[in-house]
């Protein structure tokens, strides 16, 4: 019962463990035209909130706050599921997942620096936020072999890793 855009959208948003944020939709499924089709996701008539918001209006994502009031969205672990099942059917599965690393190692490489700073608090939750989709970067770069981003990811990583008490896991 979904439009076009949004069945392309929800798909892609299978790609996102513990939910995301627009910023994170935005730079990684929003940005990659329909591999399949050749057509752009969005036209003018769209924006990605429009769709994002008649997903949550049909009851397949959840909008919450996060701590810094920017909206994050979560699908219940069955509809990701699926989703994800929808999505390695697709042409779109592979292209995906090294967007999805690439964003979250340059969110981990963003915050690194703040992680010692005034905006410590701020950046720690953050990254607690996405500590499932930074998971999901790390195991993606050890399944390809992509050592270099496992190793900038895991060294960007390591204050938050120690902090939250996550160390043994990040070793």
């Amino acid at each position: 019962l979904l439009d076009a855009q949004e069945r392309v959208l929800f798909t892609r948003l299978g790609i996102f463990v513990g939910g995301c944020t627009v910023d994170a939709i935005e730079h990684i499924c929003a940005d990659l035209n329909s591999v399949a089709s050749g057509q752009p996701f969005i036209n003018a008539q769209f924006s990605i909130l429009n769709v994002l918001e008649s997903l949550v209006d049909k009851s397949l994502l959840r909008q919450i706050a996060a701590g810094d009031g920017e909206p994050r969205f979560l699908m219940l672990q069955t509809i990701r599921e699926y989703a994800t099942d929808r999505l390695i059917e697709s042409d779109e599965y592979e292209l995906l997942r090294p967007a999805h690393a690439r964003y979250f190692l340059a969110l981990a490489e963003q915050a690194e620096p703040e992680l010692t700073g005034p905006r410590q608090a701020e950046w720690l939750a953050r990254l607690e936020g996405e500590h499932d989709n930074l998971r999901a970067a790390l195991g993606w770069a050890r399944e390809q072999n992509a050592a270099e981003t496992a190793l900038r990811l895991s060294a960007a990583l390591w204050r938050f890793w120690y902090t939250r008490g996550y160390l043994s896991e990040g070793r």
